[in-house]
C-alpha cells in the first residue's frame, strides 16, 4: 500500500475512534439522566391515574391483573389515614414499609404531590408522597421506582459498549485497510510505470485492468505518453547512431568544408596555371608539331588534376566515414531475443496488436547487442505503425544451414515493388493505407541496413499474401 493509502486508513481509524469515543461519552454523560427523568415521568402518570380513577374499581383491577404496573417498572404502597396497610403492589413490602415510608414522614405527604428523586444508600429512588381522598376517606399512597437497576444497567451497557467499539474499530481498520489497498492498486501501478519511464524505460505499459473511472483515464493517457515517448527515444537513438557513425558534429563539418575547399584550390591552382598558358601557347603557335605538344602537355595535365580530385574526394570521404566501432561477442541469440519479447508484448498489448514470438532454441551467432537491439527495435515500431488494431506481427528466429534468420511480419499493406530498394534510403518516408506517422522520417530502415553492413549481414523484405515481411540474415 503506498503512503496516500496509508493515510486514507488512518485518517478514516481516527475519524472513526473520535466519533466512537464521542457516542460513548454522550451516553455515559445522558443515559442515567434520561433514564431517571423517564422514571419520574411514569411514577406521576401511576399516581395521577390514582387520584383520577375510583380507588376500589382501580384496586380490583389490579387484583385481576388487569393492570400492570411492574410493565412500567413502578410499584405502590397504599394505606388509610389510620396508617392501615390497604395495598402493596410488592409483597415483601408490607405494615413495616407503611411505618418507615408513610407515617414516619406523614408531614411530606400531599396532595397533588409532584415526583422526586430520592438518593440513599441502597440506590436513587424516584417516589411520589401523595394523599387520595375516595368517598370522604383519606388515604396515604407511596408510589416509587428503584434506579439501582437502572444505574447497573448503564453501567453494563458502557462497559459492553467500550468493549464492542474498540473491537469495532480494529475490524472496521482491517476493512479500510483491504478495500483501500484494493483501490489504491491501481495508483501503485500508475506510480510504478510513472516511475519506470522517469529512468528512461519507454517500453513499459499498464496492461492491469483499470477501474472505469478517472484512473482508468490516466492510465488510458499515460499509455498513450509512452508510446509517444518510446516512439521519440527509438528516432532518436537514430540520430544518435547516425551522430556516432559520422563522428562529427556540425562545426566539425564546416572545418572540413573549409579545409576541402583550401586544399582543392593548392592542389588545382599549379594545374590550371600550366593548363592556361600552354592554351595560349598553342593559339598563337602555328607550327603543327608544337601545336601537338601544347595539346598533349595540356591533357597530361588535366590527367593529373583528375587523379588530384579522386584523391582528394577519397580522402575526405574516409574523413567523413568513422564508422561506430562494433563490439562483437558470441551469445545466445535465442535468450537475448526472449528477453525483448517481454518488453514488446507490453506496448503490442495496449495497441491491441496481437504478438506471436517463434524462437528456436539455442541459436548462437556473433552480434553487438545493442546495435542488434536497435536494429530489431526499428523493425517492430516500423511493423506496429503499419498494423491495425486486431491483426498480429509475428517475431521469429531460426537457423537456415549456416546462416541465423530474424524475421518480423505484420498484417497489413504490402510495400509497392517500386519502393522495395528506396525504403532502406535514409529520409524516406512511405505511406500506406495501413496508416504511417508523419513524423517517421525513414531513418530507422536506413539505420537497419547499416548496423547490418558493419555485423557483414544482410537485410531485406518481401511481401506476402497478408502482409510484409522484414528479415536479417547473418552468419553464424
Amino acid at each position: 500500500m503506498n503512503k496516500t493509502g496509508k493515510q486514507i486508513v488512518r485518517v478514516s481509524t481516527i475519524f472513526l475512534a473520535f466519533l466512537l469515543g464521542l457516542i460513548f461519552l454522550i451516553y455515559s454523560w445522558c443515559a442515567y439522566p434520561f433514564i431517571t427523568r423517564a422514571r419520574v415521568q411514569e411514577v406521576e402518570e401511576v399516581y395521577c391515574i390514582f387520584q383520577e380513577e375510583d380507588l376500589e374499581d382501580l384496586l380490583q383491577e389490579i387484583e385481576d391483573e388487569e393492570f400492570e404496573f411492574e410493565q412500567k417498572n413502578v410499584h405502590f404502597i397504599l394505606c388509610d389515614d389510620e396508617f392501615r396497610l390497604v395495598f402493596s403492589s410488592n409483597a415483601r413490602k408490607g405494615d413495616k414499609a407503611v411505618n418507615v415510608k408513610i407515617k414516619s414522614r406523614k408531614d411530606k405527604y400531599a396532595e397533588n404531590a409532584k415526583a422526586e428523586v430520592v438518593k440513599n444508600k441502597a440506590g436513587d429512588i424516584a417516589v411520589v408522597r401523595g394523599m387520595l381522598k375516595d368517598q370522604e376517606e383519606l388515604y396515604y399512597i407511596y408510589v416509587y421506582s428503584n434506579l439501582k437497576n437502572a444505574k447497573t444497567n448503564v453501567i453494563y451497557s458502557q462497559y459492553v459498549m467500550g468493549i464492542s467499539f474498540v473491537l469495532g474499530l480494529v475490524l472496521f481498520w482491517l476493512f479500510m485497510t483491504v478495500v483501500v489497498k484494493k483501490m489504491m492498486a491501481p495508483v501503485s501501478k500508475l506510480q510504478k510505470v510513472t516511475e519506470e519511464l522517469g529512468e528512461g524505460k519507454y517500453d513499459v505499459r499498464i496492461l492491469a485492468k483499470m477501474p472505469d473511472n478517472e484512473i482508468g483515464e490516466i492510465a488510458e493517457e499515460i499509455n498513450g505518453l509512452a508510446e509517444v515517448l518510446h516512439y521519440k527515444d527509438t528516432v532518436i537513438n537514430n540520430y544518435k547512431y547516425l551522430l556516432k557513425n559520422q563522428n562529427m558534429d556540425w562545426a566539425e563539418i564546416d572545418v572540413m568544408q573549409k579545409r576541402m575547399v583550401s586544399n582543392v584550390t593548392h592542389h588545382l591552382k599549379t594545374p590550371l596555371a600550366i593548363i592556361s598558358s600552354q592554351i595560349e601557347l598553342e593559339l598563337e603557335e602555328k607550327n603543327e608539331e608544337k601545336k601537338k605538344y601544347y595539346y598533349n602537355s595540356i591533357m597530361e595535365e588535366i590527367e593529373k588534376m583528375s587523379s588530384q580530385i579522386s584523391e582528394l574526394l577519397r580522402k575526405s570521404k574516409e574523413e567523413q566515414q568513422s564508422p561506430v566501432k562494433v563490439k562483437m561477442r558470441r551469445m545466445n541469440v535465442s535468450e537475448w531475443l526472449n528477453e525483448l519479447v517481454f518488453k514488446y508484448e507490453s506496448w503490442f498489448s495496449v495497441k491491441g496488436i496481437r504478438l506471436v514470438a517463434e524462437i528456436e532454441q539455442d541459436v548462437y551467432a556473433n552480434i553487438d547487442p545493442l546495435q542488434m537491439e536497435q536494429a530489431v527495435n526499428n523493425y517492430m515500431m516500423n511493423a506496429c505503425s503499419h498494423t491495425k488494431k486486431g491483426r498480429m506481427v509475428t517475431l521469429r528466429l531460426c537457423k537456415e544451414t549456416d546462416e541465423l534468420l530474424l524475421e518480423v511480419y505484420n498484417e497489413g499493406g504490402c510495400v509497392p515493388e517500386s519502393d522495395m530498394e528506396k525504403i532502406w534510403h535514409d529520409y524516406y518516408r512511405r505511406s500506406t493505407e495501413e496508416g504511417s506517422d508523419e513524423a517517421n522520417i525513414g531513418l530507422g530502415l536506413y539505420i537497419v541496413k547499416d548496423i547490418m553492413r558493419q555485423h557483414g549481414g544482410k537485410c531485406g523484405v518481401r511481401n506476402e499474401d497478408k502482409g510484409v515481411v522484414f528479415w536479417i540474415r547473418l552468419i553464424l
